[in-house]
């Protein structure tokens, strides 16, 4: 008889790149193949009793062991992101492909992905509330960046499809000629950037919501991160939610609820039947004129998000509340106690 396995869970950080190439055959950076080895255990973290993980390798692990992987029976799949390639991967190791997006699903993930959406989104909130502060323009040419530069001064540029601080620069009036050509080859191979006023960024958080099946969103609460001056995350605070609103500088918890409303409904109006599953908002905090103002549109990412990862760790181990730690901290953490409990 077949075993069966509620949800496979599968960890792709090479998502991201995988997005920015939009091809089935792409192969994953050394970092991105690396750290999918090393990590491949993560989805332990939020996976049910009863759930498997699939390992770098390509076998499947139970919370007690190994699966055979041909007398199992999967009820769904759960990644870390769809794209192409975790497709491609999946159907050759033999997943049932009603169990997989079509292409055009993967597709239209990739097309809401693009940092554009994140500029229409961030328009929207602005023209709503004036006191948020954001400005991002899709590029083409280096003409249209020159003329920002003069507008603006120095500039974030920002590929399409990146992520973990990846695919983001800053560029000065009198930057090398080294800074140009990498985005006259960013514009060449992805067909745009995305240019922004370089800020004076404060303070690193965000807003986490699932979307449902029926086309709902859901907001499931903050995100208080670290992250290095380029944007690379490096770790969450793992704290309940009311207390992550009282350290956000510069708002308050009836602001933050106001906006996390809001973005419920302007995700839904974008988002409902193109597409269902975790999603977060990266926003932060700018010193502007002797003040602080909240910038809400940073990014969107359509996938899981370490603030996801960070709330559900908290619920499952509430004694790291407090705590920041980063998610291989929260695995070694989470397998401290899974062996202590077992020779108990």
């Amino acid at each position: 008889m077949k075993r069966f396995v509620p949800t496979l869970h599968v960890f792709n950080p090479w998502h991201d790149e995988a997005l920015a190439s939009g091809s089935p055959l792409y192969c994953p950076s050394l970092v991105a193949q690396h750290w999918a080895a090393r990590m491949e255990r993560l989805p332990f973290l939020w996976a049910g009793a009863e759930d498997a993980v699939l390992l770098a390798d390509g076998r499947l692990l139970g919370a007690n062991g190994p699966l055979p992987a041909g007398n199992v029976c999967i009820g769904r799949v759960c990644p870390w992101g769809w794209d192409a390639l975790l497709c491609r991967k999946l159907a050759k190791a033999g997943l049932d492909g009603r169990l997989l997006p079509d292409e055009a699903v993967i597709a239209g993930i990739r097309a809401l992905s693009h940092r554009r959406h994140a500029a229409r989104l961030l328009e929207k909130l602005r023209a709503d509330t004036p006191i948020y502060i954001g400005r991002a323009r899709e590029v083409r040419t280096m003409d249209e960046i020159d003329s920002l530069l003069h507008r603006w001064g120095p500039l974030v540029l920002k590929a399409p499809w990146s992520g973990s601080g990846r695919g983001v620069w800053k560029l000065l009036p009198d930057a090398p000629e080294t800074f140009r050509s990498r985005a006259e080859r960013v514009i060449r191979l992805q067909g745009s950037l995305m240019a922004e006023p370089l800020y004076d960024r404060q303070q690193d958080f965000g807003m986490e919501f699932e979307v449902r099946a029926d086309g709902t969103v859901a907001y499931c609460g903050l995100s208080l991160f670290s992250a290095t001056s380029g944007g690379e995350y490096t770790g969450s605070w793992l704290l309940p939610d009311e207390e992550m609103a009282r350290r956000i500088a510069g708002t308050t918890p009836k602001t933050l609820t106001t906006l996390a409303r809001r973005l419920e409904r302007l995700l839904q109006e974008s988002l409902q039947g193109r597409y269902a599953g975790p999603l977060g908002v990266d926003m932060m905090i700018v010193a502007c004129g002797g003040e602080l103002r909240l910038h809400p549109a940073v990014e969107i990412n359509l996938r899981l998000t370490m603030g996801h990862v960070a709330a559900r760790f908290l619920a499952r181990f509430p004694e790291t509340s407090g705590r920041r730690l980063t998610p291989e901290e929260m695995l070694n953490h989470a397998e401290s106690r899974a062996r202590s409990a077992k020779f108990s």
